[in-house]
């Protein structure tokens, strides 16, 4: 029923899934897939006139303050940061340091 495919009814289920805990890209997605359907409807079946998602803007999302690292995350970050700045370390030996730091935990 395109009646139905409102303005409205777009910004309530856009509501909705930001009450559902949902991203805010999740919602962007889901605004550019009801903006493509109501294309669709508009441009081959001529049952609408106007765009519903045409002028809802979703506010964006807060950014995330840095955490502070931990006494071992700043070592590790600090020996990745050491073994990639030399010369001599290849992407290759870059991979086995990564493999063998994960497989030994």
């Amino acid at each position: 029923m395109p009646e139905h495919f409102t303005r409205t009814a777009v910004e309530s289920y856009l509501s909705h899934l930001e009450a559902e805990g949902y991203s805010i890209s999740s919602s962007h997605l889901t605004k550019a897939a009801l903006s493509s359907f109501a294309r669709w409807l508009m441009e081959d079946k001529e049952l609408i006139w106007r765009n519903p998602t045409r002028g809802i803007t979703l506010t964006a999302e807060a950014l995330i303050a840095p955490c502070v690292l931990s006494d071992d995350q700043r070592y590790v970050l600090r020996n990745l940061a050491l073994f990639l700045a030399s010369p001599t370390n290849s992407l290759k030996s870059l991979n086995h340091f990564l493999g063998k730091s994960v497989l030994n935990g």
